[in-house]
C-alpha cells in the first residue's frame, strides 16, 4: 500500500513538475537580450527615435540577474528562457 501511495505521489509531482515547466518556458533566443528586444516590442509600442536608445543587452541582464527569469544556454545563440514566477 505504502509503495503505490508513494508512485502516484511521485507521479503526481512529476506532472506538476511537467506543467510549471511548460508555463513558463519563453522559448529559444539567440540571446538574453534579443529575448528582451523581442519582449519589448511585442508589449509595447516604442517610438522610432527612441529606438535607438534602448539597450537591450542591460535589460536582458536585469531580468536574468533581477530573478525575472531562469536561462539554460544549450549551445552557441542558443538560449532556453524561463519565467522565475
Amino acid at each position: 500500500m505504502y509503495v503505490t501511495e508513494l508512485r502516484l505521489d511521485l507521479v503526481g509531482r512529476i506532472k506538476n513538475a511537467r506543467k510549471t515547466v511548460e508555463d513558463s518556458y519563453c522559448g529559444c533566443h539567440t540571446s538574453v537580450a534579443d529575448y528582451a528586444q523581442e519582449l519589448t516590442e511585442d508589449t509595447g509600442n516604442i517610438p522610432s527615435h527612441l529606438e535607438m536608445y534602448i539597450d537591450y543587452e542591460r535589460m536582458g541582464r536585469d531580468l536574468e540577474l533581477g530573478g525575472d527569469i531562469f536561462t539554460i544556454e544549450t549551445g552557441y545563440q542558443e538560449v532556453h528562457i524561463f519565467w522565475s514566477h
